[in-house]
């Protein structure tokens, strides 16, 4: 394999190629970084047959395919091409390739169930659950868990740039046909039954557009009609303070929206509220404005932030956990969502167990949960 051929791509990970495809590649190709290719142009410049461009990375331009002449193929990872200028490519003797109808299908069947849905009203009313990309992706297991274990049906997905993109197959597959389908980074899921909906977002949020993002969320919930909106989330649990170690792990926080309709559900199951805490901590003034403070929650605050001022009825339902086997965390955290919209009759204490009883209640067809 001495005389694998040169591909230059844009960079491993962050906003480039996954280490997993990267060491596909090197079977076939000699990989270098557009970083390293232009550090090095000496010895790179004459080597480079294959340019991969992912998402829109490295800009295909004049500049950059002046540095190849030996380039013979200029490969896009999608299906559109109208980022290329493909006749002037062309002109140079270098190919274009792209991935045509790598993911029609499955665009058009989610396409159609947005038809279907818009037409129908199929969300309206319904129970929204998302994740907040927080510490130890407590949240994001803890969806997963629901996803599954109530085998909800994908229904939509929501494209944007405040996403790191990428890709992967079904991380619900339970046969050797539908583990190929191609699955992104944010996607929503329903159980018609439970008139619940499902938001897993499955990539971190670029941090320069965490406020868009935010605005893009807000926007969409309030389109969609959904009865009431529950954040799951985390915080760094080495932060606490003195009164949230002498209790339960976990807390809330809820709209004033919401508050009208499921404040007094959600003081029977003996919850606590979040505590905000000083602004200034050390200082003895007690005038001073406290503050709330959600360490390692990612958009947590912000996006309870904006529902309050949106009016939106919105709860986040937080567990204070530390880096590591965040599992029974998710657990944790699921059961203390059941323990609110009762999608199953008993708690449980493992995955293997959720899903037996998650099983038999489908079974049985005897509960559907509306909002509180």
């Amino acid at each position: 394999m001495e005389n694998k051929p040169w591909a230059l791509i844009s960079e491993i990970g962050a906003l480039g190629y996954p280490e997993e495809l990267i060491d596909i590649m090197m079977k076939r190709f000699h990989v270098v970084s557009h970083k390293d290719f232009l550090q090095n142009l000496q010895l790179y410049s004459p080597k480079v047959q294959v340019l991969f461009c992912w998402n829109n990375s490295p800009a295909v331009e004049p500049s950059l395919l002046r540095l190849l002449p030996s380039l013979k193929v200029v490969a896009n990872g999608g299906a559109g091409i109208n980022h290329l200028d493909v006749p002037y490519i062309n002109s140079l003797g270098v190919k274009v390739t792209n991935t045509p109808g790598v993911v029609s299908s499955a665009t058009a069947d989610i396409a159609l169930g947005l038809l279907l849905a818009s037409a129908r009203d199929i969300v309206t009313y319904f129970t929204l659950v998302m994740p907040a990309v927080a510490v130890g992706n407590v949240a994001q297991l803890a969806v997963d868990l629901i996803v599954s274990t109530l085998k909800m049906s994908r229904v939509g997905f929501i494209h944007t740039d405040c996403l790191i993109p990428m890709a992967g197959n079904n991380p619900y597959t339970t046969c050797k046909e539908d583990a190929e389908e191609l699955h992104t980074p944010a996607e929503v899921y329903t159980a018609a039954e439970q008139k619940l909906a499902v938001l897993q977002i499955r990539a971190p949020i670029i941090q320069a557009k965490s406020k868009k993002f935010r605005q893009l969320l807000v926007s969409w919930i309030k389109a969609s009609g959904f009865s009431r909106t529950i954040v799951l989330s985390s915080s760094h649990a080495y932060q606490r303070d003195d009164q949230q170690l002498q209790s339960a792990p976990v807390r809330y926080l809820i709209t004033p929206s919401l508050m009208k309709v499921s404040g007094d559900a959600l003081k029977e199951l003996g919850w606590r509220e979040l505590e905000k805490v000083a602004a200034f901590p050390g200082l003895t003034d007690t005038s001073a404005e406290s503050r709330l403070y959600i360490p390692g929650g990612g958009i947590t605050k912000g996006l309870y932030t904006d529902g309050c001022a949106e009016d939106l009825p919105l709860a986040v339902l937080l567990l204070f956990c530390s880096e590591g086997d965040n599992i029974p965390d998710a657990l944790t955290l699921v059961n203390q969502l059941n323990d609110w919209l009762h999608l199953l009759d008993n708690p449980v204490s493992s995955r293997q167990e959720f899903t037996a009883c998650a099983a038999k209640e489908h079974q049985n067809k005897s509960d559907t949960v509306g909002p509180v």
